[in-house]
C-alpha cells in the first residue's frame, strides 16, 4: 500500500453498520461528495468531522487541517467513540472524517486530492 498504512486490524464493523441502518436517510442527508466531485459521484458520505471555516484565515479551504464535528455526527456515537479513542492510540490530532459506502456495481473514477494532504 504506497499511500497508506494500516492502524489497524480486524475491526468489528458491524455495530457500526448497525448503527448506520438505525439513521433514516443516513446516507442521503449530505450528498456533496456526489454532487460536486464528478470522480466521487457514485460514492455516499456520511461526514463525521468537517473544516473549521471559522479558522479559515486566507487559506484555501482544502488547506484547513483543524476540523469538528458535524451535527450529523452526533447520531453515530459509536462511530465517534471509535474516531477519538483511534486518534488517542495513535497519539494524534483528528482531521476531517466521513463515513463512504461504494454500493455494488459503482466506482470511484479516477481523480487527484488537491491540498496539503
Amino acid at each position: 500500500m504506497k499511500y497508506f498504512k494500516r492502524i489497524d486490524v480486524a475491526i468489528a464493523t458491524k455495530p457500526f453498520v448497525d448503527e448506520i441502518a438505525q439513521v433514516n436517510d443516513a446516507w442521503a442527508v449530505a450528498t456533496g461528495r456526489q454532487d460536486k466531485i464528478a470522480g466521487q459521484r457514485e460514492a455516499l458520505a456520511i461526514p463525521m468531522r468537517g473544516m473549521h471555516k471559522s479558522i479559515v484565515f486566507g487559506r484555501p479551504a482544502r488547506d484547513v487541517h483543524e476540523s469538528r464535528w458535524t451535527t450529523a455526527s452526533a447520531n453515530f456515537p459509536k462511530i465517534k467513540l471509535f474516531l477519538e479513542e483511534t486518534a488517542a492510540r495513535l497519539d494524534a490530532d483528528l482531521g476531517r472524517a466521513k463515513i463512504v459506502c461504494h454500493p455494488a456495481g459503482r466506482k470511484v473514477y479516477p481523480h487527484i486530492d488537491r491540498g496539503e494532504y
